[in-house]
C-alpha cells in the first residue's frame, strides 16, 4: 500500500515539475524576445539579446556598488570629522593643563620668594 502511494506521491511530483520547467522555459522565451510557436525570433524591436541584459544587470549592480561606497564615504568622513573634533579637544585640554600647572608653579615660586625675603 505504502508503495502505491509513493509511487503517485512521485508521479505528482514529476508532474509539477514539468509543468514549472514548462512554465519558465515559456517565461524564459517571451523574455529574451521569442514568439511560443517554436524558435521563431520576434520583430528584430523587441529582441533582447544576452549581452544587452548581462551589461544592463552589470550597470545597475554597479550604480548600487557606487551608491553603498558613497554612503560609506559619507559616514567615514563624518566620523573621521568627529575623531578630529575630539583631537582638538584634547589638545586644548592638554594646553589648559600645561597652563594651570604653569601657574600653578609661578604662585608657589613667589610664595617661597615672599617667605625668603620676610625672613
Amino acid at each position: 500500500m505504502s508503495k502505491v502511494k509513493s509511487k503517485k506521491v512521485q508521479i505528482r511530483k514529476r508532474k509539477e515539475h514539468s509543468s514549472s520547467l514548462s512554465d519558465i522555459s515559456s517565461e524564459l522565451s517571451s523574455f529574451l524576445g521569442y514568439s511560443r510557436q517554436g524558435v521563431k525570433p520576434a520583430t528584430k524591436k523587441h529582441r533582447v539579446t544576452k549581452s544587452s541584459v548581462h551589461e544592463s544587470s552589470l550597470d545597475s549592480r554597479n550604480t548600487s556598488l557606487q551608491k553603498e561606497m558613497a554612503a560609506s564615504n559619507v559616514i567615514t568622513n563624518q566620523m573621521l570629522m568627529n575623531q578630529l573634533k575630539l583631537n582638538e579637544i584634547t589638545m586644548e585640554n592638554i594646553k589648559l593643563d600645561i597652563v594651570n600647572t604653569i601657574n600653578e608653579r609661578i604662585r608657589n615660586l613667589e610664595k617661597q620668594i615672599s617667605l625668603k625675603i620676610l625672613n
